[in-house]
């Protein structure tokens, strides 16, 4: 596991989705047992579970796994360090598989990297199997309910929030490989508050894209929808607080733990928790705790900034509910007294509020066709009521603006049902990338 921090990475837009919200349990509340891919592995039994229970804890009951690690799964190019839940990428061997947090395996550990979550949808996986692999592997876990595997050969977008140096307001720089700038909207009651910001300039591409220079290097403040900053100190990666009330943050190498005052609640001693090789990162904090690592030892902090299982383990992973811990003889679950893993959110209605006036879609968009759209930079492009010419006309989209596909029109494959800024309407690909 890497122990440096890195600068954000190109980030899943908030197709983010990414970290288009804040991290969620996509567990499945009911599946089947699944040995996905299991030819290959050695055991996905567990060992009956015996050591002793750390101080603070209750054992969870899901027997022993012995995987050389447990590591949190990082959503593909998301910038938030967002981390995705419910499941967990394991290795034994230098190999690494897909296991759900109660301990099933999923697929067996066969990857040469860490799995990765794709940024278009929550139950979508990158390894580094052949797309031969990927077709075989893909039916397995659609059969358990555990997704399927991605090729990567789909449009994707990057995100991030920047604090203006020169006029101190925080904008969204962002869109489908190449850009749109636009305000802040409500990603602060998403995220939190206080969002970590590269801080840059304003470069005016006339639409060809506007986008942000950042600093070099890159250097992350904390700020507001207002523009104000959270303190006076720079950081060279940070996380979202979410709905926690800590954050954490890379200075110097190493990541510490700030609160909503913009204190520092723990020194910079931390090393990296989970990621690949596009970058290792720090935990956030998911229902008041987080894995840390002090020195190449685990432990588990709790939301004042104590380590309430003192890093003294060789690994640990959590989830919000079941706290995996490495021991003499293998992983433990355990869980916290009082503690319960959140209730997932349900995934709201992408059309929701259209109004009778709108042709509803034939179909929602594909999860193998583009989804996200950027419009030329000509002109405004026409909203329609329905698929074609001949409906009437119910607004514009600004050029060079980003849009999502909702549904699509079976008599009319060059038309996407879209919604712009509240608006909802019909829009024509072929003036679009």
């Amino acid at each position: 596991m890497k122990t440096r921090c890195v600068l954000l990475p190109l980030t899943a837009a908030l197709l983010l989705c990414g970290c288009t919200r804040a991290p969620k349990d996509v567990l499945p509340e009911s599946v089947p047992q699944s040995t996905a891919g299991s030819a290959t592995a050695e055991s996905s039994t567990p060992a009956p579970d015996s050591a002793a229970v750390p101080a603070g804890l209750e054992g969870a009951g899901l027997g022993v796994l012995d995987y050389d690690e447990i590591r949190a799964i990082r959503r593909d190019s998301a910038p938030y360090l967002e981390q995705m839940n419910g499941y967990y990428t394991m290795s034994r061997d230098g190999l690494w598989g897909l296991m759900r947090t109660d301990g099933t395996e999923v697929l067996a550990c066969q990857s040469s990297v860490p799995l990765t979550g794709c940024a278009s949808a929550d139950l979508r996986w990158h390894s580094s199997l052949e797309w031969e692999q990927l077709e075989d592997l893909t039916p397995q876990l659609q059969a358990s309910g555990d997704g399927k595997m991605c090729s990567g050969e789909h449009d994707g977008s990057y995100h991030y929030w920047y604090y203006d140096t020169d006029t101190h307001k925080v904008q969204v720089d962002g869109g489908l490989f190449g850009g749109t700038v636009h305000d802040l909207e409500d990603y602060d009651t998403q995220f939190g508050a206080y969002l970590p910001c590269r801080m840059g300039t304003f470069v005016d591409g006339q639409g060809d894209p506007n986008y942000y220079e950042a600093t070099d290097p890159i250097t992350i403040v904390y700020a507001n929808a207002d523009g104000a900053l959270l303190n006076d100190q720079t950081y060279e990666a940070a996380g979202c607080f979410y709905d926690q009330p800590l954050a954490p943050a890379c200075q110097n190498g190493k990541w510490l733990y700030l609160d909503q005052s913009g204190a520092a609640v723990t020194e910079a001693v931390y090393d990296a928790t989970y990621g690949d090789d596009k970058g290792a990162y720090a935990s956030p904090l998911l229902n008041g705790y987080a894995p840390v690592c002090r020195d190449g030892q685990w432990g588990l902090l709790d939301s004042t900034g104590t380590e309430f299982v003192p890093c003294a383990y060789e690994g640990a992973a959590w989830d919000g509910g079941t706290f995996w811990l490495r021991q003499a003889d293998g992983w433990h679950a355990y869980t916290i007294p009082g503690v319960a893993k959140p209730t997932p959110s349900p995934t709201p209605d992408p059309l929701a509020g259209m109004p009778d006036t709108i042709t509803p879609p034939d179909r929602p968009c594909g999860e193998e066709e583009q989804f996200r759209y950027n419009t030329t930079a000509d002109g405004n492009l026409t909203l329609r009521a329905g698929p074609g010419t001949d409906y009437d006309k119910v607004g514009t989209i600004p050029p060079s603006s980003t849009v999502d596909c909702l549904g699509r029109s079976d008599a009319a494959d060059n038309w996407i049902l879209v919604c712009y800024e509240g608006q909802f309407g019909w829009a024509c690909t072929d003036y679009m990338s």
